[in-house]
Parts: structure tokens; C-alpha cells; sequence
């Protein structure tokens, strides 16, 4: 049967916060989302009528519901924390992280974690990226205190200096500020990891693409318990922000999954398109 959807993002679950992601995430791009929920009639309203977004009756940790979903042929897949479920809200994303990677362990999940010490609990997973408000709101708050008392402490050059770095956090992760964001370029593992990060800021920053990070895949290698099961191997994103500047991706990942498997490129440009053309010039 000939999936519905492709290349979508299927969101699981719904909280007070989801509205603002899914205005977010169509500020962003222009891909379907698809909402995978267990009560509709508690969301509806909220939801309202989006062009582009699309509602499913059924509990997300359940395969029946992911595969009417489509979670096969899907972009992304991000599992919101249920606020009415508590502190067993993880152990429910757990289940459907799992549920998930059994139809496709290759698509690119997100969970929204309520409590950063469960982290632990999705070791066994395929989970992309753990995110979770409390580490953002809580670094926010650091700098903002630290940055405020620099400039009122004296009249010196750091104070003026790093007083507006706050507002500048915000405007990198606002998708509404008409200014530079961060995309995601892929580059070709062989012809990029053997290259020093400084080699990608010489040739981005003078075209208006400034690189930030390696965005590579670490393996896992988890034992056989016993002698008829067989060792597993599992890989997962990794992130290397801010390299030094005489570090190639081959020195951070020493193993790689296969020359299929691009090699990511986090920068801050004007669009992706351009970023994109920006390395292919590279030569």
C-alpha cells in the first residue's frame, strides 16, 4: 500500500507548547505535519485550521498508529512530553522511540525529555537529539545574570561587550527574526572529513556562511550477553560545536557507518540553498 505521506513530519503528542513548535516549525520550512494524537477532540482547537497540518486518532507507542502514520517514508519524528502524565511522561517517550526505530531505526527522531536525569533511559535507543527546556531555560538565565554583571560591575571593555549576548541567543533559535539562521548542509564523507574545519571557515565566511559545528555519527557497540546472541552495533548523531581549527571530522569519528552516510555541516547563513552552493564550490 502506497503511503499518504512522505518526507512529513509526524508529531506524537500534544502539550502547551505545541502549538508554538508546529508555528515554528512552518516558519522554518514547508513540510506536512502530521499530529499523531490519542484524544483529537482535546487538541482541535487549539490545532485549528493550518494549511499544512494534518490530525491522526492513536496513541503514538503503538505500531498500527506510527505505520497509518507513516513513520516509514516520514522526514522527522518528534515526541512531545505529556505534562498530564508527570514524571512517567519519559517512560511513555521511550516506548514510542522503540515502537519507531522497529518500523525505521534511520529516521531522524527528537524526544522533549521533562526530567534531563532520564537521559540514562534512552541509551538503548536510536534517539537523535534529547531535548529538554529546563538545560536551555537554565543557561539562558546563567548568561543573563553573568552578562548583566559584567556590565554594570565597571566601565570595562567585556561588560559593553557581552551585555547583548543574550538577545543574540534568542534571535539564533527564533525562526520569525529575518536574519541569518542555522541550517544543516550535508557534504560527501570522503571528499570532506579529510578537510580542517579552519579550510571551511576560509571559504564560508567571506561568502556570508559562517560553519559552527561537525555533525557526524558515533557508534555504539553494545556485547552479546551470552554466546547465542549475536554483539550490536548502533549508531547515533553526534555533534562536535566549535572545533579547533586544525580538526577534521576523521580525527573526531575514526568510524563511520558507510560513504552513504553524509557528514553534516551546522552553519549560520541566509538560507540553506546558499550554504549548500557555497561548499559545492569547494573543490
Amino acid at each position: 500500500m502506497e503511503p499518504v505521506f512522505r518526507n512529513h513530519i509526524v508529531m506524537c503528542g500534544w502539550n502547551r507548547r505545541a502549538a508554538a513548535i508546529v508555528s515554528a516549525l512552518q516558519e522554518l520550512g514547508q513540510r506536512p505535519i502530521l499530529i499523531l494524537h490519542e484524544n483529537l477532540d482535546d487538541i482541535a482547537q487549539s490545532v485549528g485550521k493550518r494549511r499544512g497540518v494534518f490530525l491522526m486518532g492513536g496513541n503514538p507507542s503503538d505500531k498500527a498508529a506510527l505505520l497509518r502514520a507513516d513513520v516509514g517514508t516520514a522526514y522527522s519524528v518528534l515526541v512531545l512530553a505529556l505534562d498530564s502524565l508527570g514524571d512517567s511522561t519519559d517512560a511513555r517517550s521511550v516506548q514510542i522511540a522503540l515502537a519507531v526505530e522497529r518500523i525505521r531505526s534511520a529516521v531522524f527522531t527528537v524526544v522533549e525529555l521533562r526530567d534531563i536525569q532520564n537521559k540514562a533511559h534512552f541509551g538503548w535507543t536510536k534517539v537523535d537529539d534529547l531535548i529538554t527546556d529546563q538545560e536551555i531555560a537554565v543557561r539562558m538565565l546563567a548568561q543573563g545574570v553573568r552578562h548583566v554583571g559584567a556590565a554594570q560591575s565597571a566601565d570595562s571593555q567585556e561588560g559593553k561587550s557581552e551585555r547583548h549576548l543574550v538577545p543574540i541567543y534568542r534571535q539564533l533559535i527564533d525562526p520569525t527574526h529575518s536574519s541569518a539562521q542555522i541550517f544543516r548542509v550535508d557534504l560527501n564523507w570522503q571528499r570532506f572529513s579529510s578537510r580542517c574545519f579552519h579550510e571551511l571557515l576560509a571559504w564560508g565566511v567571506p561568502r556570508c556562511v559562517l560553519p559552527l559545528a561537525w555533525v557526524g555519527f558515533k557508534v555504539h557497540r553494545i556485547p552479546a550477553h551470552d554466546e547465542n546472541h549475536q554483539a550490536w552495533v548502533s549508531w547515533k548523531s553526534d555533534v562536535y560545536a566549535n572545533p579547533p581549527a586544525n580538526v577534521r571530522a576523521s580525527d573526531i569519528w575514526k568510524d563511520w557507518p558507510g560513504p552513504d552516510h553524509p557528514l553534516g555541516l551546522l552553519v549560520l547563513a541566509n538560507s540553506r540553498k546558499h550554504a549548500e552552493s557555497v561548499f559545492e564550490g569547494l573543490r
